[in-house]
C-alpha cells in the first residue's frame, strides 16, 4: 500500500512540475504600451482612439503596443494572433516584418527579428466597417522566441518558447476621441522592401508611382511617430 501511495506522490508531483513549466515565459521579448510602460504577461488594455487613415482609406484604431528586445543580442520571434471578437470589419497586422489585411480568425505571423535592446511596433489596428458601426473588437497576441540559423536569404527558424501574451480591446463609441492624422497632408511617406531595408524615406504618397515591381511595406509617419502602414505589391 505504501509503495502504490509513493507512486501516485511521484505521477501527481510530475504532472505538477510539467504544468509549471508549461506555464513558464521566456522573457526575451516584452510589450509596452504607448507610453512605453510594460505590460505584463497576460495583461489586458483599453484602446479608444481613433486614428483617420493616412492612405485615405477609412480610419483604425490601434493597439499603440510595441515588443521590446530586453536582451543584449538580436533576438528572433514570431506572433500567435488570434480575433477573439469582431463586432464588424477586420484587423491589419504588420508585424514583426510583413502586412497581413483584412484578420477575422487566427494565424501565426511570418518570422522575424528586433535588434538588441530594441523596439518595434505591433503595428496592429482594428479597422472598423465605417462610420457609426460601433462595438468592441478584441485581439489576443502571444510572442514566439524563435531561433535562426543559416545565411540570408535561406534563414532557417526554430522555435524555441513561448514570450507573453497580450489582450487588447478596441473601443469605438460615439465618443470615442479622433486623431486627426490625415486631415492636413502633412504626413510623409517611407518605403522598405519585403527584407525590411529602406527603400525611400521621407516621400509624399506618390512615391508608389515611381518604384520598380515587387513587394513593398509603406509606412506613414507624422511628427515622427508612425501612424500609419500598408503592403504594396507593384
Amino acid at each position: 500500500m505504501r509503495k502504490k501511495l509513493k507512486f501516485v506522490i511521484t505521477v501527481l508531483l510530475s504532472v505538477m512540475a510539467a504544468g509549471m513549466q508549461a506555464q513558464e515565459v521566456d522573457n526575451t521579448f516584452r510589450f509596452v504600451d504607448a507610453n512605453g510602460n510594460p505590460v505584463a504577461n497576460g495583461g489586458t488594455i483599453n484602446v479608444s482612439e481613433i486614428t483617420e487613415d493616412p492612405f485615405g482609406e477609412g480610419f483604425f484604431i490601434s493597439t499603440g503596443l510595441s515588443v521590446e528586445n530586453t536582451t543584449n543580442a538580436e533576438a528572433y520571434l514570431a506572433a500567435e494572433v488570434s480575433v477573439k471578437n469582431l463586432p464588424n470589419g477586420s484587423f491589419q497586422v504588420c508585424f514583426p516584418q510583413e502586412c497581413v489585411s483584412g484578420v477575422t480568425g487566427s494565424f501565426t505571423t511570418g518570422n522575424g527579428n528586433i535588434a538588441a535592446n530594441a523596439k518595434k511596433e505591433l503595428a496592429t489596428e482594428w479597422i472598423p466597417a465605417g462610420e457609426g458601426k460601433y462595438g468592441t473588437a478584441t485581439i489576443a497576441v502571444k510572442l514566439k522566441v524563435m531561433t535562426r540559423s543559416g545565411n540570408f536569404p535561406n534563414f532557417k527558424y526554430a522555435f524555441k518558447a513561448y514570450g507573453p501574451e497580450v489582450t487588447v480591446n478596441c473601443i469605438y463609441g460615439d465618443n470615442t476621441a479622433i486623431s486627426g492624422v490625415a486631415a492636413d497632408g502633412t504626413a510623409s511617406f517611407n518605403v522598405y522592401d519585403i527584407t525590411g531595408k529602406t527603400v525611400v524615406k521621407g516621400a509624399d504618397k506618390t512615391v508608389v508611382q515611381g518604384l520598380a515591381s515587387g513587394t513593398y511595406l509603406l509606412e506613414a509617419v507624422k511628427d515622427g511617430k508612425r501612424v500609419g502602414m500598408k503592403k504594396v505589391v507593384k
